[in-house]
């Protein structure tokens, strides 16, 4: 893995000893665009021993496009779509760590598969997390 930015360790480090439950089915990163879910998400994903599932990146092999391509040729409601059917499945999986797109949240039906029967919680710098389990 590439040299991590200081403040991604910092919030991984926050999820090990800020008191954030690890034993958990997924747990599932959200957050802006370009807030370093990912690179939280293989830190989480390392030391946890799990698979580190990106949406955005499932939703790219899916199309075989990267998203600034495909909503430009098909849209965001087709986007939007697509990114609902990729959320589903992960969401009926266990023992991941799940990074989101920024606006995974705009859809209820996201939101209610990835929370499963857990809920959000805010860590201090910012970072918002499900807890399925």
């Amino acid at each position: 893995m590439k040299v991590l930015k200081p403040r991604a360790k910092k919030i991984a480090r926050g999820f090990f000893f800020g008191g954030v439950k690890t034993d958990v089915m997924n747990i599932v990163l959200i957050g802006y665009r370009c807030s370093g879910k990912t690179t939280v998400g293989k830190l989480l994903a390392r030391e946890l021993k799990r698979e580190l599932l990106d949406t955005d990146r499932l939703i790219e092999g899916k199309t075989g496009l990267p998203i600034n391509l495909y909503v430009s040729q098909k849209g965001w409601g087709d986007f939007r779509a697509m990114e609902k059917e990729v959320v589903s499945d992960v969401a009926s999986r266990d023992d991941l760590v799940i990074a989101t797109g920024g606006g995974v949240v705009i859809d209820l039906e996201n939101v209610k598969n990835l929370r499963g029967t857990g809920g959000w919680s805010g860590s201090k710098q910012g970072y918002r997390l499900s807890e399925r389990g």
